[in-house]
């Protein structure tokens, strides 16, 4: 992770794409909770380092972020939803409108707990991150 952390400041907004691909690749296919803790993590410090850049690339990695949501584990949801709030930051409202519409179908087709509680603190963590000019436009 420290590794990880000390290169996220030289990516420059040209590598952006490809960078945010393989990340996607491995919370989609990653082994273990401490890569896919990793995958959150890398994808919260590029939410808070480019905002701007982020904005047309933010669909797909909210799409990946919401798969990963979907964990056992109460720290990893926890840490995915973290991510999502920080993506959902610099999304554009149909991305926005994306999740919150994927969360409500995850909260109404809940067959256990697990899927009630991934949707629930996704939409939490995700709805208070969304500024007031985005939330007034969403359909909520």
């Amino acid at each position: 992770m420290e590794c990880i952390n000390s290169l996220i400041p030289h990516v420059d907004a040209a590598h952006l794409p490809d960078l945010l691909a393989r990340l996607c690749d491995v919370i989609k296919k990653g082994l273990g909770s401490s890569t896919k803790s990793g995958c959150a993590h890398v994808a919260t410090q590029l939410a808070a380092r480019f905002r701007a850049d982020l904005t047309p690339h933010a669909g797909v990695l909210l799409k990946a972020l919401l798969k990963g949501a979907v964990s056992k584990s109460a720290p990893l949801r926890r840490e995915f939803a973290n991510a999502i709030g920080h993506v959902v930051r610099c999304a554009s409202p149909k991305d926005v409108n994306m999740v919150v519409n994927r969360c409500r179908k995850y909260y109404k087709v809940a067959h256990s707990t697990l899927d009630g509680r991934v949707a629930m603190l996704s939409y939490h963590r995700g709805v208070l991150s969304v500024p007031v000019a985005i939330r007034d436009r969403m359909d909520v």
